[in-house]
């Protein structure tokens, strides 16, 4: 599960996805990767990480002819940090660890990372516990993801994560994601101002309850305008839609 699925051109597609066949024997959950178009049907299934977080959503996006995978990695100590893949014209890379925040978590936090882009301008957004300290932390890049900014640090102090990141039509970007309250989470957004160079104050979307239930919110840009939706989990439960003229 926790499929990734992207457009790759006319009547294409790639799908990158959690696999559990070998966790299920006694070994790791795998990464995969399988193309799609519409003569061939699917190619071979490609194991593009042997070892990775066993419930975390997996991202990814296209910058020019390479493709982006972020995703929640496992590594020896029961250490959860971000990683990245790219795949360009030659085949896929390496994995490489995108964030080091070195979180020692024993189980799955179900709370993986979000990436956009527009042109050469890449931005990855991720959740952290490490130390037993919750932050909402991102990068961004405008060389096509080959060298990214220091960290900046998006939430108010006491974050639940299920984040999301937008691309923005000026060349900016925007972060969703939950903080806690005093019973409930609220729905919060930060925009990163590209021509200041700097984070505007975080805006509250709405309210929602801090158990799994209230999912996780998403946001999207249609080239004028933001859309946030959210599940509000007071009874009835609804959807609620929101936009924003950024």
């Amino acid at each position: 599960g926790f499929v990734s699925l992207l457009p790759g051109g006319e009547r294409a597609a790639d799908a990158i996805w959690l696999d559990g066949r070998e966790m299920a024997r006694g070994g790791t959950m795998e990464l995969r990767h399988a193309g799609w178009d519409s003569t061939r049907g699917f190619d071979r299934q490609r194991v593009i990480d042997p070892d990775v977080c066993s419930c975390c959503q997996t991202d990814a996006v296209r910058v020019g002819n390479d493709l982006l995978v972020v995703y929640r990695d496992h590594a020896a100590g029961e250490i959860r940090d971000i990683s990245m893949i790219r795949r360009t014209e030659s085949g896929w890379e390496a994995p490489s660890r995108f964030s080091d925040d070195g979180w020692h978590i024993s189980a799955c936090p179900v709370n993986g990372p979000a990436i956009d882009a527009q042109g050469d301008h890449v931005v990855v957004t991720w959740f952290t516990q490490a130390k037993d300290e919750p932050k909402v932390l991102a990068r961004f890049s405008t060389d096509g993801g080959h060298q990214w900014s220091p960290t900046l640090r998006i939430d108010q102090g006491d974050p639940i994560g299920r984040v999301d990141v937008s691309m923005l039509a000026d060349g900016g970007w925007a972060v969703s994601w939950l903080e806690n309250e005093t019973t409930d989470a609220a729905i919060l957004l930060r925009r990163f101002d590209s021509e200041r160079g700097a984070l505007d104050e975080a805006i509250k979307l709405g309210q929602t309850g801090a158990q799994r239930d209230s999912g996780f919110p998403q946001i999207g840009h249609d080239g004028q305008q933001l859309w946030a939706t959210w599940t509000e989990t007071s009874r009835p439960s609804r959807v609620r839609l929101s936009m924003i003229r950024w």
